[in-house]
Order: structure tokens, then C-alpha cells, then sequence
């Protein structure tokens, strides 16, 4: 237990405060003896530790939550408990698994079933777009004043769309600043080149 007093302290306060928690009186001799092996120092330590230990088995004998018994009866006692739930666990676990396993495979199946129908009725929607295209193509000589009617439409809502959306020229060139020819420029370099 060195250095961890504190921590042997808080669960013990932990027990005090909880309603079924119980500890054995071997653990509390136990304890008591390893306070006692803690050797003297200045800052009497043990001494210390002795008497706060002793404050919270007191509280936890007032309200019964510490009882008499054997560590290894009660661990055999629990251990024999496990051992005659074994196969009922077992047998659980095991329906548990099958029907886990069981809807997981539904799920699966719903989950291909609908991405399958997802994706028929993308292929439909492809082939309804294909057939009204195909439609359009094939009667359009049929449809001609229906066709011509649409052309006009679209032209005149092209033209209104045009007469509302005013077009700014927000375009401004840059300045043009005149460089003076270099001092040594002659024209006869200029007309070598």
C-alpha cells in the first residue's frame, strides 16, 4: 500500500456512503497491520493514518457494513456461484449471437434491397429521359409549329431577360505613360529593326 493511503481512504468513504457495499473484518485487520509496519517518522505519519482508518471502520460498524467471514469462503462461494451459471450464460450467449447474427443479415438484405431499387430507378429515370429526347427527335417534323412556338418563346424571354439586365462597362484602361527613347538611341537602330 505505499503511497496509496489516500486512495485506500476514499474507498472506504465510497463504501460509508453506499447503500450495499460491505467489507470483510479480515480486511480490516489486515489493514490495521499494515499501518502498523509503516515505520516512525517526524511527521507521525502513522500515527496519523492509524487514526483516520480507525474513525472510518467505526463509521462503517455503526451502519453494519462490516462483516464477519472468511476472504477465501466467500470467494469460493462466488466462484461456485459462476461455475453453476456457466451453462445458462453460456446458452444466452449463444441465442444472443444467433439472433444478432439473424438481424444483422436482415438488415443487410434491406439494406442491398434498397440500394438495388436505388439504383433501378436511376436506370429508369436515365431511360425516360433517353425515350422523351429520342420522342422529340423522331416528331419533330410533326411538331414543327409547336416547336416554332417554344423557339419564340425562348427568344422572347431571352430578349425581356436582355432589356432588364443593364450592362455596365466598368472598364478602365490603364494610364499610358510616354518613355522618352534612351540617350544613345539613334535612328539607324530603329531601322535595323
Amino acid at each position: 500500500m505505499y503511497e496509496k493511503w489516500e486512495k485506500a481512504a476514499t474507498l472506504l468513504n465510497t463504501f460509508i456512503q453506499s447503500k450495499n457495499a460491505t467489507i470483510l473484518n479480515a480486511s480490516v485487520e489486515k489493514t490495521r497491520e499494515l499501518i502498523q509496519e509503516i515505520p516512525e517518522d517526524e511527521e507521525n505519519t502513522k500515527e496519523k493514518l492509524f487514526n483516520q482508518f480507525n474513525d472510518l471502520f467505526d463509521k462503517m460498524k455503526l451502519e453494519a457494513k462490516i462483516e464477519e467471514g472468511d476472504l477465501m469462503a466467500e470467494l469460493e462461494l462466488h466462484l461456485n456461484a459462476v461455475i453453476a451459471n456457466e451453462k445458462e450464460d453460456i446458452e444466452g450467449m449463444k441465442q444472443l449471437f444467433s439472433k444478432w447474427e439473424k438481424e444483422r443479415k436482415e438488415a443487410l438484405d434491406q439494406q442491398n434491397a434498397d440500394i438495388d431499387r436505388d439504383r433501378r430507378l436511376k436506370i429508369i429515370q436515365e431511360k425516360k429521359e433517353q425515350l422523351y429526347w429520342k420522342e422529340k427527335f423522331l416528331f419533330f417534323f410533326e411538331n414543327e409549329d409547336k416547336n416554332l412556338e417554344e423557339l419564340t418563346k425562348a427568344e422572347e424571354n431571352v430578349a425581356i431577360h436582355k432589356r432588364h439586365v443593364k450592362v455596365e462597362d466598368i472598364y478602365v484602361p490603364p494610364e499610358i505613360v510616354k518613355k522618352a527613347p534612351p540617350k544613345n538611341f539613334s535612328l539607324q537602330e530603329i531601322s535595323t529593326c
